[in-house]
């Protein structure tokens, strides 16, 4: 009987722990819908490596995250892209916390090819 009741209070102090992280910063996950399979991609700061085409990351904790969304895209051959806002003026905002994923794709209109969005989970 002991040894359930101290499983059960493990078990919720666990999931108010994983609940207190997303309430009290930003965790941000990449979503790559591009055929192209990246070395490393960078935004705000982290980096995520071997993102892989249609993959979706795991989260990353970020103290604060930029609200525009904008990615530098390093491929297997170590060509440099950029998706999303590439110039910023002051002043910047940021996002709320809470989970999101910033999703990569193809985009014809833009230098690169490249666009990206934030989609709050």
């Amino acid at each position: 009987m002991k040894q359930g009741f101290a499983f059960i209070l493990c078990a919720i102090c666990f999931v108010a722990a994983c609940t207190k992280t997303s309430e009290n910063s930003v965790l941000i996950r990449l979503r790559n819908n591009t055929s192209e399979n990246f070395k490393e991609v960078i935004t705000n700061g982290k980096s995520f490596v071997n993102v892989q085409s249609s993959a979706i990351t795991s989260y990353q904790n970020f103290g604060k995250a930029i609200d525009l969304p904008y990615v530098q895209l390093i491929n297997l051959n170590n060509d440099t892209s950029f998706a999303g806002l590439i110039y910023i003026d002051p002043p910047v905002s940021y996002l709320q916390n809470g989970k999101y994923t910033l999703e990569i794709f193809e985009d014809t209109l833009t230098y690169y090819g490249y666009n990206c969005k934030y989609i709050k989970d």
